[in-house]
């Protein structure tokens, strides 16, 4: 007949009630052999409380997002500035060596000045334009408030800061793609428009005085320090502009006498052997526009009449 196995706490109370003492450790290891105590079973460890979340700080969670903002306006900060540092240096080497630079440099170089000019002409419309006495003061109009009051001036689209304003976009537009974007084909056409922006000030000085003497402003007109200093960054912008002008005029004289010099005549050792007939050396052998245009990048300049002879002896282009 088997019998229950008792408790732990059990068997130790009957084992003391029959016996009269404690059991020892071998008699407890006896009756757990014998299966006459229950093998105790550990009893589960108690469940750590669960610890609260700690609470969100909005400017903890909104630091990432500020640093990759910062990062990104600092990326961009330096990239300007490699960019201004990189242009300014350019610039001065090519101010160094102006004379040394090929014709279509230089005019590059004149419409960057240009450029340059227009965009402080612009900040100058910031400055007082006209002065008017009105009695017990004066007056100061600078060029933004000259549009919302040019009727005051006449009406004359020459006194309209308007255009103005469009001709330095212009101006700004064309000449950083020419600069920049290397466009050499709109040359002609930012020269053209840079030299209607340089005499626009000048010309809006003299029909600004006109205007006010026919109105009777008389003495109780003058022009403001910002239109002084954009006519002189006016004079500055012709001075480029003309000078790319006569440059260009140079080149395209240089280009029609070379062409219409006569092709001395072909000595017998650049005769084309039939192992190498005349269409195989003329594929190797630049024609005279591309060496005329291949001396003009090396020198800066254009061949002498000698040059082009001596070269063409030496068989480096042919006619």
């Amino acid at each position: 007949m088997t019998t229950t196995p008792l408790s732990a706490q059990d068997w130790h109370n009957q084992f003391v009630a029959l016996n009269g003492h404690k059991p020892s450790l071998e008699d407890y290891q006896a009756a757990l052999a014998a299966g006459e105590v229950a093998a105790a079973t550990p009893a589960p460890a108690p469940a750590a409380p669960a610890m609260p979340a700690p609470p969100v700080n909005p400017a903890d969670s909104a630091a990432p997002a500020f640093e990759a903002s910062s990062d990104s306006v600092q990326a961009a900060l330096n990239s300007a500035r490699t960019f201004t540092q990189a242009t300014v240096n350019t610039t001065m080497n090519e101010a160094k060596n102006f004379t040394s630079l090929s014709v279509g440099e230089r005019q590059d170089f004149l419409i960057f000045g240009a450029f340059t000019a227009a965009i402080i002409m612009f900040f100058s419309l910031f400055m007082p334009y006209y002065s008017f006495d009105m009695g017990f003061f004066k007056r100061n109009l600078n060029g933004f408030e000259i549009m919302s009051m040019s009727q005051q001036l006449g009406g004359s689209p020459i006194t309209d800061v308007h255009l103005f304003i469009g001709l330095l976009a212009l101006t700004i537009g064309f000449g950083a793609a020419v600069r920049f974007a290397g466009k050499t084909s709109l040359r002609f056409t930012t020269l053209v428009i840079a030299t209607i922006t340089g005499a626009f000030p000048i010309l809006m000085m003299i029909l600004a005085v006109s205007q006010a003497n026919s109105q009777g402003l008389g003495s109780g007109f003058s022009a403001g320090v910002g239109l002084i200093f954009a006519q002189v960054l006016g004079l500055a912008v012709l001075a480029c502009t003309v000078t790319a002008f006569i440059l260009r005029s140079q080149e395209q004289k240089a280009s029609v006498r070379i062409s219409s010099m006569p092709v001395p005549p072909v000595s017998p050792e650049t005769v084309a052997t039939d192992e190498a007939p005349a269409e195989d050396i003329h594929d190797t052998i630049p024609s005279t526009d591309e060496w005329t245009r291949s001396f003009e990048d090396t020198y800066g300049r254009v061949p002498t009449e000698e040059e082009f002879r001596a070269a063409f002896d030496r068989g480096e282009f042919h006619a």
